[in-house]
Formats: C-alpha cells, sequence, structure tokens
C-alpha cells in the first residue's frame, strides 16, 4: 500500500499535513521530494513555518565570530571634525 502526503520539514523533522492511518511504530520508507509552494494565500503561521530556522549562536560564539572576522582600521586623527566629512576636497 502505497499513501502520498503532503508534509512539511522544520526543527529537524518531517511533519504530516494531515495524520497517517498507520499504527503507531510502523515502519515506513520516505522518499523526499521538495514541492514548488506559492506562499500567495498562505497564513502567516504557514509562511513563517516553511523557513529554514535562523542558526543560534551563544554569545561566546558570536564573540569568538567577531574576533574572527573583525578587523582594525586605526583611529581618526586627534584633529579630525565633523567638517572634515563634507570638505570638497577635489580640488
Amino acid at each position: 500500500m502505497n499513501i502520498e502526503i503532503d508534509a512539511t520539514y522544520r526543527a529537524g523533522a518531517i511533519h504530516p499535513d494531515q495524520p497517517l492511518a498507520l499504527p503507531e511504530n510502523t515502519p515506513v520508507r520516505v522518499v523526499v521530494q521538495p514541492r514548488i509552494v506559492s506562499t500567495t494565500g498562505l497564513s502567516r503561521e504557514k509562511t513563517i513555518a516553511m523557513r529554514p530556522a535562523a542558526p543560534r549562536f551563544t554569545a561566546d560564539q558570536l564573540n569568538a565570530l567577531i574576533e574572527k572576522y573583525s578587523v582594525s582600521v586605526g583611529s581618526l586623527p586627534p584633529d579630525f571634525s565633523r567638517e572634515d566629512i563634507y570638505v570638497d576636497r577635489r580640488g
């Protein structure tokens, strides 16, 4: 017996859109074929459920990434002022 269903992949698991008429703990074979889905007409909740989860970082992991990829550009000269930003230096 083959059953074709629609489902959503989220949080590392496949969630059928409707309950399956199978006894609990029935072994099944799953063939995953992504569907092209138009978000027009979907509720906000269903649209959000379709998005991939954002990566989670701890504060320490985030600080390590900032440290790894940040660059130093030095400091501004002591006599730098807001006027220096607007001065036309072409001539």
